[in-house]
């Protein structure tokens, strides 16, 4: 999967709200000598990642699979219903987020969750839990931030 001009300056711009920069980019085809970006992960169905920086997927996360990060995650494509992504710090999915995702899961109030579609089967941030009611789904056509403001999980359209 190669990114268009357009998504990699989407990419640049939500990576630099996280005070982050990409570094290179490494494709799985042989068209051209790849540039590595670091912690290039496979994953198992069941995985803890060591690294206390930003880890990056690049893929699709699959029902059954749990991924723990100590640091923050970036996922390039999908979390699926059934799937579940927990970071320490901050997660952010250039796709859509249909499954369950945990940021700051130590306790950090100040870590936020950013998808391009936010519909989640369960968001939290530090404690606080949320969920879409029963039987609503709402579709908002851009990428939108959840974070926690005067105690409460807050989701709003991102600003780019």
């Amino acid at each position: 999967m190669r990114l268009t001009e357009k998504q990699l300056r989407e990419l640049e711009s939500i990576v630099k709200l996280f005070g982050l920069s990409l570094k290179g980019l490494k494709y799985n085809q042989k068209k051209g000598p790849p540039r590595d970006i670091p912690h290039r992960v496979p994953l198992d169905s069941h995985q803890l990642l060591q690294s206390g920086d930003t880890v990056m997927i690049s893929r699709n996360l699959r029902s059954g699979q749990k991924i723990f990060t100590r640091g923050n995650i970036v996922v390039l494509g999908d979390i699926n219903p059934g799937a579940e992504v927990i970071a320490v710090g901050s997660i952010l999915v250039m796709g859509a987020l249909r499954g369950v995702a945990h940021a700051g899961a130590l306790g950090e109030e100040a870590a936020v969750i950013v998808a391009f579609r936010l519909n989640p089967t369960q968001l939290r941030i530090a404690d606080h839990i949320t969920r879409a009611p029963d039987g609503e789904s709402i579709e908002v056509g851009s990428p939108e931030i959840a974070r926690i403001k005067a105690g409460t999980v807050v989701i709003e359209k991102m600003k780019i």
